[in-house]
């Protein structure tokens, strides 16, 4: 039991830094960073109220209550990285749920074997709509975005698999609080304090890894709406194939011979300006004709341009990271994880293997 203590001990004021560094960084988006410190804020929250449970006398329970807080917080997050204008208004009877589970769980009382169950239940409910939130998001980034710090929020999946297991464990906890297996129930909260330790660190680790994702979004990046496959079934309809693939030559052309790729920045609004198309027709085209969205479009092109420029004669005096940023790629990591997803090799390594055969 000491040994658990300890580790919530360590767990809690990793989380309390972490939260107090969200709310004063000025890195990133402030409400996405908001959301998430007032996730870390409930968990500190919950451990304070098994110490004080533990340690003294004082009837605080109402601190148990704040474990309704998770799963709003958590969602509201992941809903708030890909909204400029985020309403957290919008889905008020989402939202009413906790509230719902709150009043009913003060009624059962904080003793009953059926409060972890509402806990689990409530959490479980809005982890399932988060992971929906967060595989939207990933194309919207996708259709939208050719910034890969931005587009690459694989992270947040690592970051969101492990609260299945720990719905799991609340649910486990719920059924054993019937039984009086006490060895069994603290293993259970004995694992349920290895994952949330796991999530802080991973979340710490991330968040140093990945700031422009990690932190939300940036302001100045607007939100465009995401192509659905109705909308795309309706476009190949009202377009017959051949003005399909003029459209994609078009904005093929445009986009290699004005070398609209080296730019880091460049997004879907930015590239349809260029083309004298509307987003969602841009989008389409793409789709459509290369069979891939956006950020993977433009991202291509600058992998083949770095690949040229790595192996051409006239430019063997560059160095890499020269031509990661001549490419339009803004980020060395994100260039050699890119690179090796798609070739297989290090840059520098095609670099030498390609020389060798000149």
């Amino acid at each position: 039991m000491s040994f658990i203590l300890v580790l919530l001990f360590v767990q809690g004021i990793q989380s309390l830094v972490l939260a107090i560094f969200l709310v004063f960084t000025r890195r990133g988006k402030k409400i996405s960073n908001l959301y998430l410190a007032g996730f870390l804020f409930t968990l500190v929250v919950e451990i304070a109220y098994a110490f004080v449970a533990r340690y003294t006398d004082l009837s605080l329970d109402i601190l148990a209550y704040f474990g309704f807080l998770y799963g709003p917080f958590l969602l509201l997050y992941i809903q708030s990285l890909n909204y400029t204008n985020h309403d957290d208004k919008a889905n008020w009877k989402l939202h009413g749920t906790p509230i719902f589970c709150f009043v009913f769980a003060t009624f059962v009382g904080r003793d009953s074997g059926f409060f972890e169950g509402f806990l689990a239940v409530c959490f479980g409910y809005y982890f399932v709509v988060s992971f929906n939130t967060f595989l939207r998001t990933k194309r919207i980034l996708k259709a939208n975005y050719s910034n890969l710090d931005i587009v690459d929020i694989g992270w947040l999946s690592t970051f969101l698999i492990p609260f299945f297991p720990l719905i799991l464990v609340d649910s486990l906890k719920f059924l054993f609080d019937f039984t009086d297996s006490q060895i069994f129930s603290m293993g259970l909260v004995f694992l349920q304090a290895l994952i949330f330790l796991f999530i802080i660190n991973y979340l710490t680790i991330a968040g140093w890894m990945k700031t422009n994702s990690f932190m939300g979004i940036y302001e100045n990046f607007e939100r465009i709406p995401i192509d659905k496959s109705t909308a795309i079934r309706s476009y190949k309809d009202d377009f017959n194939q051949q003005q399909i693939s003029r459209y994609a030559k078009h904005i093929l052309d445009k986009v290699e011979r004005d070398e609209l790729f080296k730019n880091p920045e460049m997004n879907i609004q930015t590239l349809a300006e260029k083309v004298g198309m509307s987003p969602r027709h841009v989008s389409h085209t793409i789709n459509l004709y290369f069979n891939t969205n956006f950020s993977d479009f433009i991202n291509k092109r600058r992998l083949m341009h770095a690949k040229y420029l790595l192996v051409s004669f006239s430019n063997h005096e560059k160095n890499i990271s020269q031509i990661i940023f001549e490419s339009g790629f803004n980020s060395t990591t994100s260039f050699y994880t890119y690179f090796k997803k798609n070739e297989g090799s290090s840059p520098k390594a095609y670099r030498l293997s390609h020389r060798k055969g000149q």
